[in-house]
Protein backbone atom coordinates (compact mmCIF):
# COMPACT_ATOMS: atom_id res chain seq x y z
CA UNK A 1 0.00 0.00 0.00
CA UNK A 2 2.58 2.67 0.83
CA UNK A 3 4.61 1.67 -1.99
CA UNK A 4 1.61 2.37 -4.33
CA UNK A 5 1.10 5.73 -2.33
CA UNK A 6 5.13 6.37 -3.30
CA UNK A 7 4.79 5.44 -6.75
CA UNK A 8 1.43 7.93 -7.20
CA UNK A 9 3.15 10.62 -5.40
CA UNK A 10 6.26 10.00 -7.72
CA UNK A 11 3.79 9.83 -10.70
CA UNK A 12 2.65 13.01 -9.56
CA UNK A 13 5.43 15.08 -9.31
CA UNK A 14 6.87 13.80 -12.87
CA UNK A 15 3.65 14.97 -14.15
CA UNK A 16 4.26 18.52 -12.38
CA UNK A 17 7.56 18.44 -13.68
CA UNK A 18 6.74 17.48 -17.21
CA UNK A 19 4.17 20.51 -17.29
CA UNK A 20 6.58 22.58 -15.78
CA UNK A 21 8.91 22.33 -18.34
CA UNK A 22 6.69 22.51 -21.09
CA UNK A 23 5.57 26.48 -19.75
CA UNK A 24 9.18 26.73 -19.48
CA UNK A 25 9.63 26.16 -22.95
CA UNK A 26 6.82 27.99 -24.16
CA UNK A 27 8.00 30.97 -22.01
CA UNK A 28 11.75 30.48 -23.49
CA UNK A 29 10.12 30.05 -27.59
CA UNK A 30 7.99 33.49 -26.35
CA UNK A 31 11.18 35.48 -25.19
CA UNK A 32 12.79 34.56 -28.15
CA UNK A 33 10.10 35.18 -31.01
CA UNK A 34 9.98 38.44 -28.98
CA UNK A 35 13.57 39.37 -29.98
CA UNK A 36 13.33 38.08 -32.99
CA UNK A 37 10.55 40.44 -33.53
CA UNK A 38 12.26 43.38 -32.32
CA UNK A 39 15.59 42.67 -34.29
CA UNK A 40 13.33 41.86 -37.45
CA UNK A 41 11.79 45.43 -36.47
CA UNK A 42 15.17 47.33 -35.96
CA UNK A 43 16.63 45.75 -38.76
CA UNK A 44 13.55 47.10 -40.88
CA UNK A 45 13.49 50.69 -39.18
CA UNK A 46 17.16 50.90 -40.68
CA UNK A 47 16.14 50.11 -43.72
CA UNK A 48 13.54 52.06 -44.14
CA UNK A 49 15.84 55.06 -42.81
CA UNK A 50 18.93 54.60 -45.26
CA UNK A 51 16.13 54.10 -48.18
CA UNK A 52 15.08 57.39 -46.93
CA UNK A 53 18.66 58.63 -46.41
CA UNK A 54 19.45 57.63 -49.90
CA UNK A 55 16.50 59.55 -51.39
CA UNK A 56 16.62 62.27 -49.50
CA UNK A 57 20.51 62.60 -50.40
CA UNK A 58 19.63 61.97 -54.18
CA UNK A 59 17.11 64.42 -54.59
CA UNK A 60 18.65 67.01 -52.78
CA UNK A 61 19.47 70.11 -53.89
CA UNK A 62 22.52 72.88 -52.44
CA UNK A 63 21.45 76.21 -52.69
CA UNK A 64 24.08 78.26 -50.91
CA UNK A 65 27.31 77.80 -48.83
CA UNK A 66 29.20 78.55 -45.97
CA UNK A 67 32.57 79.66 -45.16
CA UNK A 68 34.62 77.22 -42.39
CA UNK A 69 37.71 78.92 -42.71
CA UNK A 70 39.72 81.57 -44.45
CA UNK A 71 43.33 82.68 -44.27
CA UNK A 72 44.67 85.35 -46.40
CA UNK A 73 47.02 84.52 -48.92
CA UNK A 74 50.59 86.36 -50.25
CA UNK A 75 52.16 84.52 -53.56
CA UNK A 76 53.88 85.54 -56.72
CA UNK A 77 52.20 86.33 -59.90
CA UNK A 78 52.69 83.17 -61.83
CA UNK A 79 51.62 80.56 -59.00
CA UNK A 80 49.53 77.42 -59.62
CA UNK A 81 47.50 75.64 -57.52
CA UNK A 82 46.48 71.64 -56.85
CA UNK A 83 45.33 70.02 -54.06
CA UNK A 84 47.42 67.34 -52.68
CA UNK A 85 46.04 64.51 -50.23
CA UNK A 86 43.29 67.62 -48.50
CA UNK A 87 46.12 70.24 -48.53
CA UNK A 88 47.59 72.44 -51.20
CA UNK A 89 50.69 72.71 -53.59
CA UNK A 90 51.50 75.54 -54.96
CA UNK A 91 54.16 75.78 -57.51
CA UNK A 92 55.75 78.22 -60.15
CA UNK A 93 59.28 78.89 -61.50
CA UNK A 94 61.18 79.31 -58.15
CA UNK A 95 59.53 76.03 -55.96
CA UNK A 96 57.41 74.50 -54.98
CA UNK A 97 55.31 74.83 -51.64
CA UNK A 98 52.94 72.40 -49.38
CA UNK A 99 50.39 74.47 -47.59
CA UNK A 100 47.74 73.42 -45.09
CA UNK A 101 44.58 74.90 -45.31
CA UNK A 102 45.20 78.01 -42.98
CA UNK A 103 47.87 79.01 -45.96
CA UNK A 104 50.76 77.73 -43.19
CA UNK A 105 53.66 75.86 -44.55
CA UNK A 106 54.35 72.23 -44.39
CA UNK A 107 56.78 72.37 -46.54
CA UNK A 108 58.79 73.70 -49.32
CA UNK A 109 61.14 73.08 -52.16
CA UNK A 110 63.36 75.43 -53.92
CA UNK A 111 64.51 75.55 -57.69
CA UNK A 112 64.66 77.29 -60.72
CA UNK A 113 62.65 76.14 -63.26
CA UNK A 114 61.01 78.09 -65.83
CA UNK A 115 58.06 75.85 -67.90
CA UNK A 116 57.55 73.13 -64.34
CA UNK A 117 55.57 70.03 -64.70
CA UNK A 118 53.66 68.27 -62.05
CA UNK A 119 52.82 64.88 -62.25
CA UNK A 120 50.62 63.44 -59.07
CA UNK A 121 49.78 59.67 -58.19
CA UNK A 122 47.99 59.18 -54.48
CA UNK A 123 50.68 59.78 -51.96
CA UNK A 124 53.58 60.59 -54.14
CA UNK A 125 54.37 63.54 -56.80
CA UNK A 126 57.01 64.82 -58.97
CA UNK A 127 57.94 68.42 -60.36
CA UNK A 128 59.77 68.30 -63.44
CA UNK A 129 61.67 71.55 -65.32
CA UNK A 130 59.99 71.10 -69.17
CA UNK A 131 63.16 71.23 -71.78
CA UNK A 132 65.75 70.73 -68.59
CA UNK A 133 66.92 67.89 -66.74
CA UNK A 134 65.84 67.78 -63.31
CA UNK A 135 63.17 66.10 -61.84
CA UNK A 136 62.15 66.29 -57.75
CA UNK A 137 60.25 63.73 -56.03
CA UNK A 138 58.20 64.32 -53.10
CA UNK A 139 55.45 63.19 -50.96
CA UNK A 140 53.54 64.97 -47.93
CA UNK A 141 56.99 64.65 -45.79
CA UNK A 142 58.68 66.90 -48.08
CA UNK A 143 61.39 66.26 -50.87
CA UNK A 144 62.32 62.55 -51.60
CA UNK A 145 64.72 62.46 -54.13
CA UNK A 146 66.31 64.53 -56.96
CA UNK A 147 66.94 62.75 -60.49
CA UNK A 148 68.75 64.29 -62.94
CA UNK A 149 68.32 62.98 -66.39
CA UNK A 150 70.44 62.82 -69.53
CA UNK A 151 68.42 64.45 -72.75
CA UNK A 152 65.74 67.62 -72.31
CA UNK A 153 62.62 66.43 -70.73
CA UNK A 154 58.82 66.16 -72.41
CA UNK A 155 57.08 64.81 -69.93
CA UNK A 156 57.08 62.88 -66.71
CA UNK A 157 54.24 60.85 -65.16
CA UNK A 158 54.79 59.40 -61.62
CA UNK A 159 53.51 55.42 -59.92
CA UNK A 160 51.92 55.91 -56.05
CA UNK A 161 55.42 54.86 -54.64
CA UNK A 162 57.27 57.26 -56.00
CA UNK A 163 58.65 55.52 -59.55
CA UNK A 164 58.84 58.23 -62.46
CA UNK A 165 58.48 57.53 -65.49
CA UNK A 166 60.37 60.38 -68.18
CA UNK A 167 59.74 61.20 -71.91
CA UNK A 168 62.75 63.30 -73.05
CA UNK A 169 64.36 63.85 -76.80
CA UNK A 170 67.58 65.26 -78.36
CA UNK A 171 68.32 64.96 -82.00
CA UNK A 172 65.54 63.38 -83.10
CA UNK A 173 65.82 60.16 -81.14
CA UNK A 174 63.53 59.99 -77.95
CA UNK A 175 64.30 57.91 -74.75
CA UNK A 176 61.83 56.66 -72.36
CA UNK A 177 63.44 55.68 -69.00
CA UNK A 178 61.64 54.64 -65.38
CA UNK A 179 63.52 55.70 -62.13
CA UNK A 180 63.02 55.36 -58.47
CA UNK A 181 62.24 58.47 -56.85
CA UNK A 182 66.07 58.29 -55.43
CA UNK A 183 67.21 58.55 -58.84
CA UNK A 184 68.28 55.22 -59.65
CA UNK A 185 67.11 53.87 -63.56
CA UNK A 186 64.99 51.04 -63.54
CA UNK A 187 64.36 51.26 -66.69
CA UNK A 188 66.24 52.31 -70.13
CA UNK A 189 65.00 52.76 -74.09
CA UNK A 190 65.15 54.71 -76.73
CA UNK A 191 62.72 54.96 -80.06
CA UNK A 192 63.43 57.14 -83.55
CA UNK A 193 60.77 58.32 -85.86
CA UNK A 194 62.19 55.52 -88.75
CA UNK A 195 62.08 52.65 -86.09
CA UNK A 196 59.43 52.14 -83.45
CA UNK A 197 57.98 55.33 -83.91
CA UNK A 198 57.46 58.78 -82.17
CA UNK A 199 56.25 58.63 -78.93
CA UNK A 200 53.27 60.83 -78.65
CA UNK A 201 52.09 59.82 -74.68
CA UNK A 202 53.02 57.48 -72.15
CA UNK A 203 51.75 56.50 -68.95
CA UNK A 204 53.78 54.65 -65.64
CA UNK A 205 50.94 53.01 -63.65
CA UNK A 206 49.78 53.63 -59.72
CA UNK A 207 51.82 50.28 -58.83
CA UNK A 208 54.83 51.15 -60.61
CA UNK A 209 54.73 47.68 -62.64
CA UNK A 210 53.27 48.64 -65.65
CA UNK A 211 54.11 51.28 -68.92
CA UNK A 212 51.82 52.20 -71.07
CA UNK A 213 52.74 54.33 -74.59
CA UNK A 214 51.01 55.24 -77.52
CA UNK A 215 53.42 55.41 -80.46
CA UNK A 216 52.64 57.19 -83.83
CA UNK A 217 54.70 55.93 -87.49
CA UNK A 218 54.46 57.54 -90.50
CA UNK A 219 54.90 54.48 -93.24
CA UNK A 220 53.84 55.50 -97.10
CA UNK A 221 52.69 58.71 -95.57
CA UNK A 222 49.98 56.90 -93.91
CA UNK A 223 49.97 57.47 -90.12
CA UNK A 224 49.77 54.35 -88.27
CA UNK A 225 49.16 54.58 -84.20
CA UNK A 226 49.84 51.38 -80.98
CA UNK A 227 49.12 51.59 -77.81
CA UNK A 228 52.02 48.80 -76.18
CA UNK A 229 52.34 47.72 -72.50
CA UNK A 230 55.08 46.70 -70.96
CA UNK A 231 55.14 44.95 -67.09
CA UNK A 232 58.23 45.46 -64.78
CA UNK A 233 57.13 42.69 -62.64
CA UNK A 234 58.25 38.80 -62.66
CA UNK A 235 55.12 38.53 -65.67
CA UNK A 236 56.93 40.47 -67.86
CA UNK A 237 60.40 39.02 -67.03
CA UNK A 238 59.04 35.98 -69.54
CA UNK A 239 58.59 38.66 -72.79
CA UNK A 240 60.99 40.53 -75.08
CA UNK A 241 61.72 43.93 -73.68
CA UNK A 242 58.95 43.15 -71.35
CA UNK A 243 56.43 43.91 -73.75
CA UNK A 244 53.48 41.94 -72.87
CA UNK A 245 51.40 43.86 -75.35
CA UNK A 246 50.95 45.41 -78.45
CA UNK A 247 48.33 47.03 -80.67
CA UNK A 248 49.44 48.20 -83.91
CA UNK A 249 46.60 46.86 -86.16
CA UNK A 250 43.86 48.34 -84.14
CA UNK A 251 44.10 52.25 -84.90
CA UNK A 252 44.36 52.96 -88.31
CA UNK A 253 44.17 56.18 -89.34
CA UNK A 254 43.77 56.97 -85.74
CA UNK A 255 46.09 59.42 -83.69
CA UNK A 256 46.29 58.68 -80.14
CA UNK A 257 47.81 61.43 -78.13
CA UNK A 258 46.77 61.17 -74.78
CA UNK A 259 47.04 57.78 -72.62
CA UNK A 260 46.41 57.22 -68.72
CA UNK A 261 45.81 54.55 -65.51
CA UNK A 262 42.57 54.58 -64.32
CA UNK A 263 43.79 52.66 -61.49
CA UNK A 264 46.46 49.79 -61.31
CA UNK A 265 44.43 47.66 -63.94
CA UNK A 266 42.68 50.00 -65.84
CA UNK A 267 43.95 51.92 -68.44
CA UNK A 268 42.66 53.87 -71.42
CA UNK A 269 43.73 55.31 -74.93
CA UNK A 270 42.33 58.73 -75.92
CA UNK A 271 42.25 58.92 -79.47
CA UNK A 272 40.65 61.73 -82.38
CA UNK A 273 37.72 58.91 -83.07
CA UNK A 274 37.66 56.42 -80.41
CA UNK A 275 38.55 55.88 -77.14
CA UNK A 276 39.69 52.61 -75.92
CA UNK A 277 39.48 50.84 -72.75
CA UNK A 278 42.38 48.07 -71.70
CA UNK A 279 42.14 46.03 -68.42
CA UNK A 280 45.59 44.63 -67.69
CA UNK A 281 45.68 42.20 -64.54
CA UNK A 282 49.06 41.53 -66.06
CA UNK A 283 48.71 40.83 -70.12
CA UNK A 284 46.33 43.84 -71.66
CA UNK A 285 43.20 43.27 -72.96
CA UNK A 286 40.27 45.59 -74.47
CA UNK A 287 37.36 45.78 -72.46
CA UNK A 288 35.39 48.36 -73.99
CA UNK A 289 35.80 50.80 -77.20
CA UNK A 290 33.72 53.98 -77.69
CA UNK A 291 33.30 55.89 -81.15
CA UNK A 292 33.77 59.11 -80.62
CA UNK A 293 30.74 60.87 -82.16
CA UNK A 294 31.64 64.82 -82.71
CA UNK A 295 34.95 66.40 -82.31
CA UNK A 296 36.37 65.86 -77.93
CA UNK A 297 36.89 69.29 -76.25
CA UNK A 298 37.95 67.56 -72.99
CA UNK A 299 38.35 63.89 -71.44
CA UNK A 300 38.24 63.02 -67.55
CA UNK A 301 38.07 60.53 -65.27
CA UNK A 302 37.59 58.77 -62.01
CA UNK A 303 38.32 55.22 -60.77
CA UNK A 304 34.74 54.16 -62.14
CA UNK A 305 33.71 56.78 -64.40
CA UNK A 306 34.60 58.33 -67.84
CA UNK A 307 33.74 61.82 -68.84
CA UNK A 308 33.38 63.19 -72.87
CA UNK A 309 32.87 66.64 -73.27
CA UNK A 310 32.36 67.22 -76.95
CA UNK A 311 32.43 70.45 -79.41
CA UNK A 312 28.30 70.73 -80.28
CA UNK A 313 28.34 74.50 -81.71
CA UNK A 314 27.52 72.79 -84.75
CA UNK A 315 23.88 71.71 -82.94
CA UNK A 316 23.38 75.58 -81.94
CA UNK A 317 25.04 74.95 -77.87
CA UNK A 318 29.29 75.30 -76.82
CA UNK A 319 29.74 71.83 -75.45
CA UNK A 320 27.39 68.21 -74.98
CA UNK A 321 28.81 66.17 -71.93
CA UNK A 322 28.66 62.32 -71.96
CA UNK A 323 29.70 59.69 -68.87
CA UNK A 324 30.10 56.04 -69.60
CA UNK A 325 31.83 53.20 -66.70
CA UNK A 326 34.66 51.72 -67.70
CA UNK A 327 32.41 48.72 -69.49
CA UNK A 328 31.49 51.26 -71.94
CA UNK A 329 27.87 51.64 -70.67
CA UNK A 330 26.34 54.66 -71.28
CA UNK A 331 25.33 57.21 -67.95
CA UNK A 332 24.63 60.11 -69.04
CA UNK A 333 24.08 61.07 -72.76
CA UNK A 334 23.51 64.55 -74.77
CA UNK A 335 23.65 66.96 -71.52
CA UNK A 336 24.39 70.46 -73.10
CA UNK A 337 26.72 72.36 -71.70
CA UNK A 338 25.66 76.77 -72.87
CA UNK A 339 28.78 77.95 -71.56
CA UNK A 340 32.46 77.48 -71.20
CA UNK A 341 34.39 76.23 -68.20
CA UNK A 342 37.79 76.24 -66.53
CA UNK A 343 37.68 72.64 -65.10
CA UNK A 344 35.37 69.45 -64.69
CA UNK A 345 35.57 66.33 -62.74
CA UNK A 346 33.97 63.36 -61.33
CA UNK A 347 33.48 64.15 -57.41
CA UNK A 348 32.22 60.90 -55.92
CA UNK A 349 28.54 59.94 -58.23
CA UNK A 350 28.92 63.34 -59.37
CA UNK A 351 30.04 66.19 -61.62
CA UNK A 352 31.87 69.08 -60.59
CA UNK A 353 32.17 72.14 -63.71
CA UNK A 354 33.16 75.40 -62.86
CA UNK A 355 34.83 78.80 -64.66
CA UNK A 356 36.47 81.49 -62.76
CA UNK A 357 33.27 82.92 -60.51
CA UNK A 358 30.76 80.26 -60.68
CA UNK A 359 30.33 76.29 -59.77
CA UNK A 360 27.66 73.82 -60.81
CA UNK A 361 27.24 70.66 -59.48
CA UNK A 362 25.30 67.56 -61.60
CA UNK A 363 24.19 63.66 -60.66
CA UNK A 364 24.84 60.96 -63.29
CA UNK A 365 21.19 61.92 -64.36
CA UNK A 366 22.09 65.02 -65.35
CA UNK A 367 20.11 66.91 -62.24
CA UNK A 368 21.65 70.12 -61.37
CA UNK A 369 22.57 69.93 -57.65
CA UNK A 370 24.15 72.87 -56.71
CA UNK A 371 24.02 76.39 -59.63
CA UNK A 372 26.27 78.94 -57.92
CA UNK A 373 27.67 81.88 -59.10
CA UNK A 374 30.02 83.79 -56.36
CA UNK A 375 30.75 87.32 -55.64
CA UNK A 376 34.60 87.04 -56.24
CA UNK A 377 36.83 84.93 -59.03
CA UNK A 378 38.71 81.75 -57.81
CA UNK A 379 41.74 80.16 -59.23
CA UNK A 380 41.06 76.70 -57.84
CA UNK A 381 38.31 74.82 -56.15
CA UNK A 382 38.67 71.82 -55.22
CA UNK A 383 36.78 68.89 -53.64
CA UNK A 384 37.48 67.18 -50.39
CA UNK A 385 34.37 65.64 -50.46
CA UNK A 386 30.98 66.28 -51.90
CA UNK A 387 29.67 69.01 -49.71
CA UNK A 388 33.11 70.40 -48.78
CA UNK A 389 35.61 72.27 -50.90
CA UNK A 390 39.08 74.37 -51.47
CA UNK A 391 38.65 77.45 -52.63
CA UNK A 392 41.79 79.40 -54.02
CA UNK A 393 41.19 83.11 -54.94
CA UNK A 394 44.17 85.94 -55.79
CA UNK A 395 43.89 87.15 -51.80
CA UNK A 396 42.20 83.96 -50.13
CA UNK A 397 42.46 80.36 -49.28
CA UNK A 398 39.40 79.11 -47.91
CA UNK A 399 37.32 75.68 -46.89
CA UNK A 400 33.59 76.24 -47.94
CA UNK A 401 30.58 73.59 -47.27
CA UNK A 402 27.56 73.60 -49.51
CA UNK A 403 24.40 73.17 -48.32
Amino acid sequence: MNDNREYQKSKLKNATREIDNKQFSRKVILHKGKKLVLFLLFVGIVIVVALGYNIYEKNRVYTEYEVLSISQLTQNADSEYLEFNGRLLRYGMDGIVYLEKDNSKVWEISYKIRYPIVALCKNYGAVAASGGKDIYVFNEDGLQGNIKVNYPIKDISVAAQGAVAVTMESDGVNYLDIYDADGEKKVGSKTMLEGNGYPLDSVISPDGQKLMVSYLDIADEILESSIVFYNFSEVGQDYIWNMVGAFDDYYDDTIIPYVTFINDTTACAVGDDRLTVYGIEEIPEIMCDIQLEKELATFFYSDTYLGLVYDNRRNGGLYQLEVYDTEGQRLLEGYRLDSDYEKIQFVSDHILIYDNNSCKLLSLEGAEKFNYTFDKSFKLLEPLSLTNYIMVTNTTISEIKIK
